[in-house]
Order: structure tokens, then sequence, then C-alpha cells
């Protein structure tokens, strides 16, 4: 088929009739055709960001901040950095109880990153405690019976951690102590690092390192040192049968009378705390001789006997330095 020179139709009429579907194709592109007018350069189209660009962005922070959230030096942070006591990993619940049945004992964590930072627990087979309040200003437990081993930092703050009993409350002042509670209620409390406070209706009693004491719900006995003697230990600890302040007389005098240990002074100190004169006056003619005044250099009875009364606050700063 010969082709005609007009090439810039889709047919050529001098050949071929024009087919109807054709000739109007042609008509209505007609309009598109090039005039021979010269081209001119395309003008850049500008763009703006794209919508997923600033979705990207905001992933990209929102990633950045969990990560920085979550993790602290390289360890795992949780989003709740409380203080939280754990049982095998479990989060322990205000008023919840703690029952060891098992022959095993039931080792508790307390921290603020499911760890032991803050301090650790271990109770004993038999031991009934419930956690009755968790807190960064204080934490407080309740052991009804059996035995707690317990573990707080030097760096929590005093009183933070405390542990109440039927006979009193034990406040931590930054320590490691045992407490016993028997099936009467009656605590005992041992401490082996630091000191604590041990509170009751009628006062409290004060428990360094090295030293122990029985409470009641009748009262406390006179704090002592585990090592002391034996003679002290039970008069110390029958301390709490006395009823009147001739009783009270009779302890002190006997207790002047056995202890020839500086370290002992912690035990005739409580006495010293009691509102009676006679018991007053009698301890401290013992201290007197035992650690002498802080005011007076050695131990000349006259220069002590003219030395101004102390106070039991300023007796306890005398006396601390043989505690430790």
């Amino acid at each position: 088929m010969a082709v005609s020179e007009r090439d810039d139709h889709l047919w050529d009429p001098d050949v071929h009739p024009a087919d109807p579907e054709v000739a109007e194709l042609e008509r209505l592109l007609g309009r598109f055709a090039h005039d021979d007018r010269p081209l001119a350069e395309p003008t850049p189209v500008r763009r703006g960001p794209s919508p997923w660009w600033w979705v990207a962005a905001a992933a990209a922070v929102v990633l950045a901040t969990t990560l920085w959230f979550v993790l602290e030096d390289g360890e795992p942070k949780p989003k709740d950095a409380s203080i939280a006591l754990l049982a095998d990993g479990r989060v322990l619940a205000e008023s919840s109880w703690v029952v060891v049945d098992t022959k095993r004992p039931q080792v508790l964590t307390l921290g603020r990153r499911a760890a032991d930072d803050v301090g650790r627990l271990e109770l004993t087979a038999g031991s009934r405690l419930q956690i009755q309040r968790i807190g960064d200003d204080r934490t407080q437990l309740y052991l009804e019976r059996g035995q707690l081993h317990a573990f707080v930092t030097p760096e929590a703050a005093p009183r933070f951690f405390q542990v109440g009993t039927p006979s009193g409350t034990c406040v931590d002042l930054g320590c490691e102590y045992d407490l016993v509670v028997d099936d009467a209620g009656e605590a005992h409390v041992r401490v082996t690092l630091g000191q604590i406070a041990f509170e009751f209706d009628r006062g409290d009693v004060y428990v360094p390192r090295g030293a122990e004491c029985r409470v009641s719900t009748d009262g406390a006995g006179l704090p002592h040192f585990t090592d002391c003697d034996s003679m002290i230990r039970q008069v110390a600890e029958k301390y709490r049968g006395a009823r009147n302040a001739t009783d009270i007389l009779g302890i002190a005098e006997f207790l002047c009378q056995i202890i020839d240990r500086k370290k002992d002074s912690l035990t005739l100190w409580h006495l010293l705390r009691l509102d009676i004169p006679e018991v007053r006056e009698v301890v401290e003619r013992k201290l007197l001789v035992l650690v002498g005044h802080p005011d007076v250099r050695g131990k000349d009875p006259d220069a002590i006997k003219g030395a101004a009364p102390l106070s039991d606050e300023e007796w306890r700063r005398h006396l601390e330095s043989y505690w430790w």
C-alpha cells in the first residue's frame, strides 16, 4: 500500500476514503497539534515535603524518647520507678499477706528496679507478714508471727522501713537485723548492722549493732549486747516485769554492781531515761565512774562532782563511742 507524504494524519484522504470513527478521532486530537513555534524549557515544579516525611520524623522522635526512658546507663528501667516489694518477681500489693508454709524461706526484694537496690528480706517457714504500705517516703510491714531477716541499705532515709509486731514497731535507721515474733506476740530483735529503734505504747528503746532486745505487750526489756555477761542478759530481760519504782531501783542497783564494760553502758542509759530521781542518781554515779564526764579530763572525783549535770541526750552522745 502506498503511503502519502501527508503523514501527520491517521489516514491519507487522497488514497482512502475517510473512516468516520478515525475522522472523529482526528478532529478531537487536532487541538493538541504542534503549531511550529519553538518549545520553551520546562519550569521545574517546586514540591513541599511529603506528608510521609513528617510521619517518619514523628516516629523517630517517639522511638528516641522511648529508648531514653527505657534505657538508662544501659540498664532496663521500668516505667514506674517507685519503690516495689516483690516475691519471685511478682509485685506484692498493699494489704496482701505473705504466708510461708514451706520448708524453704521466702525471699522478698525491695527496690526501684525490681531488684534489691533498697532492701532484701527473708522470711522463715511459718511466718505471716502483711504488706501495709509501700512508698518512697515510708514502707511499712506487719510481722504477725515468724522470723524476718531484713537488710536495708544505709542510703535509705532513717525511718523509711518499719515492721510492726503485736508488741510494737521496729523502725529501721539504716541497718540489718533479725526480728522474731512468737505465738504470744513477743518480739525479739537482734541488730547486726547499723541501728534500730523499737517503739511501743509506753516509749521506745534504741538498739545498735551487736545488741538485742525483747519486747512484749507488757513492755520492753533493756537493750543489751549479745556478748554481755549472762547475768546482765537475765536482769535486762526480766526488767519487763518490773511494776513500780522500787523494783526498778533494785534492778538499777544490781546492774551497777555487775557491769564493768564501758559498752554495757547502753543498758544503763535506758534506765537513766526514766523519770525516777533515785534511779537516775544511782545510774549517773555508776556512769561517772565507768566512763567519766565529757567535760572533765580524767576521773578526778572533785572535778566530776563540780561538773554540770548532763541531759539524757548529752549522756547518749558521750556514751555512743563505746557502743560502736
